[in-house]
């Protein structure tokens, strides 16, 4: 697949369709009582609010759940992918290399799972690997996966004993699917459609104008551009 840009400027009518530009009503619970919701406050949001929105969303890493490294860059690199994306793997090692080399970009690693059954194991490993382990073992688990490493291998590599099977991952894998619904759900309201994809954006007080997404295969020089802009 040839690199390609979906995306550019956010706020550029001419790259959004109609439906993503449309406004929508956003209802959120006012006052409840137990589990009882009594009142609702809706407000009605612009496009760019909307796109403000799911751009901070994505950006923010919820829990800590997901995989992020150097946690303190000036400017996000979101990467969106899965385990059985053939542009996501040719990415891989590319993303590892930018994020040693340029401390500056806080690099967060969001996982959609895929459809496939082994990636969505190696999704369910990849949050156990995460939080049990950190940065490193996660970007060696990471690269190794890419690399058509098991999933039971590159658990091993990192110390963490698998045999394969999904009873091993009860609970993670409930927590990846979670997280992985919630990826998709901020990925349509940005209107991106495939993996890989990448949102660069700044890390605090993310503004439309200077965020910028990209989808397939990359080069770096387009990252590091916009990585500059976002700045």
């Amino acid at each position: 697949m040839k690199s390609r840009i979906t995306v550019g400027l956010l706020m550029s009518a001419l790259l959004l369709p109609a439906a993503v530009l449309a406004e929508t009503t956003r209802c959120t619970p006012k006052h409840t009582e137990g589990d009882t919701i009594i009142a609702v406050d809706c407000k009605v949001l612009s496009a760019e609010e909307i796109q403000k929105s799911a751009i901070e969303d994505i950006s923010t890493n919820f829990g800590g759940m997901h995989p992020v490294i150097n946690a303190k860059g000036s400017v996000t690199l979101v990467a969106v992918y899965d385990y059985a994306c053939a542009d996501c793997k040719k990415m891989a090692p590319m993303l590892l290399t930018l994020a040693k080399n340029h401390p500056d970009i806080r690099v967060i690693f969001r996982n959609t799972q895929g459809e496939l059954p082994n990636a969505q194991l190696a999704a369910q490993a990849e949050k156990k690997v995460w939080i049990l382990q950190g940065e490193k073992a996660f970007m060696h688990y990471f690269s190794q996966l890419f690399k058509g490493q098991s999933v039971k291998d590159a658990m091993f590599g990192v110390g963490i004993a698998f045999a394969g099977t999904k009873d091993e991952l009860l609970g993670w894998d409930v927590t990846s699917d979670k997280i992985a619904k919630q990826t998709k759900y901020f990925l349509e309201e940005l209107n991106i459609k495939t993996t890989p994809a990448f949102i660069v954006t700044a890390t605090k007080n993310p503004d439309v104008n200077t965020t910028t997404m990209l989808t397939g295969v990359v080069d770096e020089k387009t990252l590091l551009s916009t990585v500059q802009k976002a700045k």
